[in-house]
């Protein structure tokens, strides 16, 4: 009599852990993309053509990056040029103009055998002008020499204390305009300063008549003129860095110009280009619709979400139970997967964060950036082994 086998069914084998760390998986993931709400991602880049018309669906307000530049460039400009006077072509003038009369004092009274020496040095002082010795001597007489000396050389320290600008500066930073002001520095530290007129500083020519106006007869001017033809020159040095330091001083106090806009508006048109404005209305729209959303509504997006998440998760699940069995009972296999996972995930969270609500990444740059997160499964699953097939299906 034949002997009879009877078969054991065998209750097929629940992998808990396996379970566990796809239901882990799942809800981290939600919770990273959807915990703080949805943003939706602006796929448009700056110069890129807007494919349809936006219209806002709720009030907000947004930057009008116009109007704010305007008003910080209009405070820039309002800010004088700033210069520092050089103090050195002042005592430049005063000493060769103190030496000069000081020889024409001792031509009086020197020896004979001293007045050829006396009128080398004078010559010597008086290099690259026109004026020579017997004409000084002939204009200036010996009992004007003290008073002529010491009105110069105190016309010419206020003078040049006032400031020489050139023509040069007066066409370039001030275009011509005299009824812009310039700012003087006082001091070295920038703690003493002064804003004056353009008619409070000397051109060269101005100066030198301003500073022998006052001297006895025309021929004196006159040869008084040319004498300082080679002394009074610009003084006066166009300090940028502490222009622009006040001038970014006086932007920085300009707040941005805000613009309301009202639901229903047109945000852009259809064929327009995007503008920085245009992607900077469209991510404050965004988030504007975002505040103004129902809690309920937030959950059922969030769930929705993760629901779509979910039916991946099972459909990756059902492949790899198919392709590759033995790894749903290799817990270890699994948890090394999900390591990799949450690390390319994390990277493009964090490409797309960056992205939207700081604007460091550009829309178009961040399509090319997220793919490149997948490195590092794809590198895992290079390759021919039995594991490596695992991870590139994973």
């Amino acid at each position: 009599m034949a002997e009879r086998k009877t078969e054991v069914k065998r209750t097929p084998e629940v992998p808990y852990k396996a379970l566990t760390l796809g239901i882990l998986l799942w809800l981290f993931v939600t919770w990273l993309f959807f915990g703080q709400g949805i943003i939706q991602h602006i796929d448009l880049a700056e110069g890129q053509r807007v494919p349809s018309t936006i219209v806002a669906s709720v009030d907000f307000e947004c930057e009008n990056l116009g109007e704010t530049a305007f008003q910080r460039t209009k405070a820039a400009n309002a800010i004088p040029p700033v210069f520092t006077i050089n103090p050195a072509p002042t005592k430049r003038a005063t000493e060769v103009v103190d030496k000069v009369f000081d020889r024409l004092e001792q031509l009086a009274t020197a020896p004979t055998n001293q007045l050829q020496v006396i009128r080398n040095s004078m010559g010597d002082l008086l290099v690259g002008t026109s004026i020579d010795t017997q004409e000084l001597t002939r204009l200036f007489p010996t009992n004007g020499i003290a008073q002529t000396k010491a009105l110069l050389t105190s016309n010419i320290a206020e003078v040049m204390a006032a400031g020489i600008i050139s023509d040069e500066s007066r066409r370039t930073l001030f275009r011509d305009d005299p009824a812009r002001k310039l700012t003087i520095l006082l001091d070295e530290a920038g703690t003493l300063v002064k804003t004056v007129s353009q008619e409070d500083v000397f051109s060269t020519q101005k100066a030198r008549r301003v500073i022998c106006g006052k001297m006895g007869t025309p021929p004196q001017r006159e040869l008084a003129e040319r004498l300082l033809a080679m002394l009074i020159v610009n003084n006066m040095t166009y300090d940028e860095a502490f222009t622009e330091k006040l001038r970014n001083e006086a932007t920085g106090q300009i707040d941005p110009v805000m613009q309301q806009y009202l639901a229903g508006s047109t945000l852009v048109r259809a064929g327009e280009s995007a503008t920085q404005q245009t992607l900077l209305l469209l991510k404050h729209h965004e988030q504007k619709r975002k505040q103004q959303q129902a809690v309920l509504e937030q959950v059922m997006e969030i769930v929705g979400n993760g629901v779509l998440l979910l039916a991946g998760l099972i459909a990756t699940a059902v492949i790899l139970r198919t392709v590759a069995p033995k790894l749903i009972l290799q817990p270890h296999k699994l948890l090394l997967m999900v390591v990799l996972s949450l690390f390319t995930l994390g990277i493009a969270r964090l490409l797309t964060y960056l992205s939207v609500q700081y604007s460091l990444i550009p829309p178009a740059l961040l399509m090319y950036l997220v793919p490149h997160a997948l490195a590092v499964l794809l590198a895992s699953g290079a390759g021919g082994s039995q594991d490596r097939v695992e991870a590139l299906m994973w």
